[in-house]
């Protein structure tokens, strides 16, 4: 199973991206390709930022900007056969109580300064992996994620950066 940072999908979908053919060809490629959180997040952050398309959309279907997004995301999530997982359960931290569990994993990951986007990428994929879901790589086009690799493999994950672009999406 792999955990597809955003800007795989980002890339398949743009179709001028340079990046796009090696991000395609993984979407296309056997095996199980799970999103948590942050990807939606992200998605949500991109989508609204194309105001044309979103409000065209909104249009036509009758429904809000805020739906017509989440509408969107849902559709390219199913269409590229993707499986969306979000996780679930607690850790009690001193001070903060009952936390969700990816929220305390970046805690504890923040003096790695990775950035916050970076963060909660790895974060939610060492947490749904710790839940139980067999996570086994971490694919992306963003390079900046060479900074985690130590940490995905702490807990059994490969880094896999597609392309060789620094390229990363907004936020």
């Amino acid at each position: 199973m792999s955990y597809v940072e955003t800007s795989v999908i980002v890339a398949a979908l743009d179709p001028s991206n340079p990046l796009r053919e090696a991000a395609t060809r993984f979407l296309e490629s056997e095996g199980v390709k799970l999103v948590s959180d942050p990807v939606l997040l992200d998605l949500a952050y991109t989508v609204s930022g194309d105001d044309e398309l979103l409000s065209g959309i909104a249009e036509r279907l009758g429904l809000s900007r805020g739906d017509a997004a989440a509408s969107m995301i849902i559709y390219v999530v199913k269409r590229l056969g993707l499986i969306y997982r979000s996780a679930r359960g607690s850790v009690r931290l001193p001070l903060l109580g009952d936390t969700p569990r990816p929220i305390a994993e970046a805690l504890v990951l923040a003096a790695q300064r990775l950035g916050y986007r970076r963060l909660l990428h790895v974060a939610y994929a060492r947490a749904l992996r710790e839940e139980g879901n067999p996570i086994y790589r971490f694919v992306t086009l963003d390079q900046g994620f060479e900074d985690a690799r130590e940490l995905l493999r702490d807990t059994g994950i490969e880094l896999v950066v597609l392309g060789g672009s620094s390229a990363s999406p907004p936020g």
